[in-house]
């Protein structure tokens, strides 16, 4: 009898054990694809819908992969004109040409490709700060994204 007792305690722990760990393997999993750090293209995507063209090239990306703790998604590229004129009639930006140097947290790409001035337009979602930055050269051949979202 204690044989049995033991038997059938022994194998409820580790059925208990087996089915905590499938629980906690299938939670990891579900986490780690949240926190999976996007394409440039992806993110592209995510900020202004599937490009029309095939004139977008990444040159440097940093995703908010925790709102909150990572303050923005922030994203430098090279497009065509006809991809830039899309993008810009997706939102009401407000728009200023200013020196290249006084962009917005500027130091996480080389920005001095950028030229001396650029376009700023800026999209503000609502009353708090969740603004979108759109920087782009002269010539419309390169643009810098800050996408705020707190």
């Amino acid at each position: 009898m204690i044989i049995i007792a033991n038997v059938l305690f022994f194998g409820g722990v580790a059925a208990s054990i087996y089915t905590a760990y499938l629980a906690a393997d299938k939670a990891y999993d579900k986490i780690a694809a949240n926190f999976r750090s996007r394409s440039g293209i992806e993110i592209y995507t995510a900020l202004f819908g599937k490009p029309k063209t095939n004139c977008i090239k990444i040159a440097g990306r940093k995703d908010q992969l925790v709102p909150r703790v990572d303050y923005a998604i922030y994203l430098k590229f090279d497009w065509c004109n006809e991809e830039c004129e899309r993008v810009l009639q997706l939102n009401p930006y407000e728009s200023v040409k200013m020196g290249a140097n006084e962009m917005r947290d500027k130091e996480l790409f080389n920005w001095k490709d950028m030229g001396d001035s650029v376009y700023c337009y800026r999209y503000k979602r609502g009353d708090y700060a969740n603004d979108q930055y759109i920087y782009i050269s002269e010539d419309s051949t390169k643009a810098y994204v800050v996408d705020i979202w707190e």
